[in-house]
């Protein structure tokens, strides 16, 4: 999994960060613009300033290691769900809004 998709995997894991408007709400607590969150996930931009990944990590709760290389656990807490668990309800929930 590419930095893009990882950071687009954290942003998707807090509610109010999803979608298109949460990706506008995610870029805000970051302190980017909505077009630099965009090229990241897009895999235009391949490396953050050191303080960005902390912010992310903070947000979302996922490691700082895991966000940088895609190594180790994916979540702070070692009790959170797994990647493949929040990848399934990321796919659950784009179909379940893409029904209503």
């Amino acid at each position: 999994m590419e930095l893009g998709e990882r950071i687009r995997v954290s942003r998707e894991l807090v509610t109010k960060f999803r979608g298109d408007e949460g990706r506008t709400q995610f870029a805000k607590a970051v302190g980017v613009t909505y077009e630099t969150v965009r090229q990241w996930e897009s895999g235009k931009i391949h490396q953050l300033r050191p303080h960005r990944y902390q912010k992310i990590c903070s947000l979302t709760g996922v490691r700082r290691a895991w966000l940088e290389t895609g190594e180790g656990p994916m979540l702070q807490d070692a009790n959170g769900p797994s990647l493949a668990q929040v990848l399934r309800d990321a796919k659950k929930l784009t179909r379940e809004e893409a029904l209503s």
